[in-house]
């Protein structure tokens, strides 16, 4: 849709995304290009009263990539300040939390006992036809320092006290992805839930680009293409 949209102005948007909730039909206006989307095609948001963004999927990734092409040098400049405090931030994340991590396995395996056998068959079958390196999480990090990879592959904003941070496979094992240092990267929890079925790979290449640039994107595929070629 064009900006004539009804839709364009927010007012009658709200109202008309209200009416369709109150009908139950689990669809709403996008607050950018102002189409009307299925839920399926907004990012999830605990604080909106529909439970998703109020831009879609696209116009969202679209409005990311244009904040981090215009904030490149200023991000550049943060991590160059703050690469030591990341650091520290990462060694005591994952130190704080392995306790709670591995209670909260036990008790959904515990709840899920047929979903967990069937999980961990699956991860077997992966693993035994993927390559897989034995290393400690220091190793990790130190590549990670090596490399100055201290922001999410998927978003590429650096991490704050209070995020989740998950490790990710680029290239998926179910996709011939090997279980290397040079194939995880961190993530935030909620962009590694919101990126669904998407390329990972694709995804990683067009933030690097999009955050730091050709010549740091290019520098950091060779890192990891050294493995996972």
């Amino acid at each position: 849709m064009t900006s004539e949209s009804p839709l364009a102005d927010k007012k009658t948007r709200i109202a008309y995304n209200k009416e369709l909730r109150a009908k139950g039909v689990p669809a709403k206006a996008c607050g950018s290009c102002f189409a009307v989307k299925a839920f399926t095609q907004f990012n999830k948001c605990a604080s909106k009263p529909d439970g998703r963004m109020s831009k879609c999927r696209d116009c969202h990734r679209a409005a990311m990539a244009k904040w981090n092409r215009e904030n490149a040098d200023r991000k550049r400049q943060w991590y160059e300040a703050n690469a030591e405090s990341q650091r520290a931030y990462f060694r005591r994340y994952y130190a704080e939390n392995a306790d709670a991590k591995r209670e909260y396995a036990r008790q959904w395996h515990a709840a899920n006992p047929e979903k967990a056998r069937a999980q961990a068959q699956r991860k077997r079958a992966r693993k035994a036809a993927a390559c897989v390196e034995d290393f400690t999480p220091a190793e990790l990090f130190a590549a990670w320092e090596d490399a100055a990879i201290y922001d999410c592959y998927l978003c590429g904003l650096p991490f704050n006290e209070d995020d989740e941070v998950h490790l990710e496979h680029v290239v998926p094992i179910s996709g011939g992805g090997t279980h290397e240092v040079a194939n995880l990267l961190p993530a935030h929890a909620r962009c590694n839930s919101m990126k669904h079925a998407a390329d990972p790979l694709e995804a990683w290449q067009r933030v690097q680009r999009d955050t730091h640039g050709d010549a740091v994107a290019e520098a950091r595929m060779r890192y990891m293409q050294a493995h996972t070629a």
